[in-house]
């Protein structure tokens, strides 16, 4: 049982790991904006993305009904 509970720490450990990442990521890329800086000498290239980058078609305006099955239009009643 306790493997079982040190198993569930590693792996909150792990995404609690991964939402600071995210978080820290996310902080860097908005104090930086677009401008250009660098760290230890190496060039940090961040560009915003502020364009749709897929045209989504418009929806129908009435929902799609699916025609009967053939031979299905009557109920199937069997005695038991």
């Amino acid at each position: 049982m306790s493997s079982r509970l040190h198993s569930s720490h590693r792996l909150a450990l792990l995404a609690a790991l991964f939402v600071f990442v995210q978080a820290f990521a996310l902080g860097h890329a908005a104090a930086h904006d677009d401008e250009p800086h660098d760290h230890y000498g190496v060039a940090c290239e961040l560009s915003v993305i502020a364009t749709d980058q897929i045209l989504l078609p418009a929806a129908p305006s009435e929902p799609f009904v699916l025609p009967p099955a053939p031979g299905a239009t009557e109920p199937c009643i069997s005695a038991v």
